[in-house]
């Protein structure tokens, strides 16, 4: 992973194995920030060090994004009620579609794998699932039922 360094020089490395990093040479009295990038799986919050005396450490800690299962179940055109949906994997859940066809799962941790399945008496869908492997975004699914 790159983190980068900014302020009174701007530099950027590359972590480790095991997730170190260092920036050596900075002059002493600098003002320093080290941010690590936006994953589409962590969030990270930079670490200023102001008038740079001695070595310093970042333990610079990562927190899990969440994303959602936003989507749509169809016949054609029109949105189909009362349809269940199950999601299985890192989370379990179901729930039935609203009068338009719609449905939602949030707060699912980033990187994980996800299923979505739909089904109803008496219908076929035209995809029979979705698999996400490692859930990085929002994702807006759309099913469509035959009768």
């Amino acid at each position: 992973m790159t983190v980068n360094l900014s302020g009174s020089r701007s530099a950027n490395t590359t972590t480790d194995g095991s997730g170190a990093f260092s920036f050596p040479g900075l002059a002493a009295g600098g003002n320093y920030t080290v941010t690590p990038p936006t994953t589409s799986f962590y969030t990270f919050t930079s670490q200023s060090f102001a008038n740079l005396t001695s070595n310093q450490a970042a333990n610079l800690i990562g927190t899990l994004r969440h994303y959602s299962i936003t989507g749509r179940v169809t016949e054609g055109a029109n949105g189909m009620a009362g349809v269940n949906v199950v999601l299985s994997g890192a989370s379990q859940a179901t729930l039935t579609t609203d009068s338009t066809g719609n449905y939602s799962f949030s707060n699912l941790t980033a990187g994980r794998k996800y299923t979505v399945t739909p089904s109803k008496t008496h219908y076929i869908f035209t995809t029979a699932n979705l698999v996400l492997n490692q859930l990085g975004i929002d994702v807006r699914p759309v099913f469509d039922g035959l009768f």
